[in-house]
């Protein structure tokens, strides 16, 4: 079998399991007789569905996979996004942009306590001519300092990073990507 098999049939076990809990969950429920919480779980996965779906319309799609893929992973934080529109930004740089992101994400798991529930969400917002990333962290992080000097040192090599604060427990970091302009 090829590497690239390997990797789609890999992708597709992260998936089934995926579905397979939440059929799981959905079946307890009904075992239950707790309509709402099934009503709760169909509308969760509806909306996952529609951030997905405007995730790939960006045409970014090694960010796409990076986001659609990362609880399948055995970093010590689990990722949630939600795209605002389903704009599409021209130009975007998507080296940079996963070269940031990944090293973000390295980041940020050697920064959290393994043994804590560790949440991020991302709030993606397309513009004209940019891509804004609003991440929100709920937590409990080993040492906040190691994590706001990586940031503090990225403020200055990517112009648009801003750290709203950040504690042991939670931080709000907003970060812009900029379309490139044509020559």
């Amino acid at each position: 079998m090829n590497s690239e098999s390997k990797k789609i049939l890999d992708t597709l076990q992260y998936a089934r399991h995926d579905w397979l809990n939440k059929v799981q969950l959905i079946k307890g429920y009904l075992g239950l007789g707790k309509i709402d919480q099934i009503e709760r779980i169909i509308d969760q996965i509806v909306i996952e569905s529609q951030h997905e779906s405007r995730l790939t319309k960006l045409r970014l799609p090694e960010f796409a996979v990076l986001l659609m893929t990362h609880n399948w992973g055995g970093l010590s934080f689990q990722l949630d996004f939600e795209m605002v529109s389903d704009y599409r930004v021209e130009k975007i740089n998507e080296t940079q942009l996963m070269e940031w992101m990944n090293a973000f994400f390295i980041q940020l798991n050697n920064a959290v306590h393994p043994l804590h529930e560790n949440h991020l969400q991302i709030l993606i917002e397309p513009q004209t001519n940019q891509l804004d990333l609003a991440f929100h962290y709920e937590g409990m992080l080993k040492d906040d300092q190691v994590l706001q000097q990586w940031l503090h040192n990225q403020a200055n090599i990517q112009e648009y990073l801003y750290l709203e604060k950040i504690t042991k427990t939670e931080f709000n970091l907003k970060v812009t990507f900029q379309a490139h302009r044509s020559e």
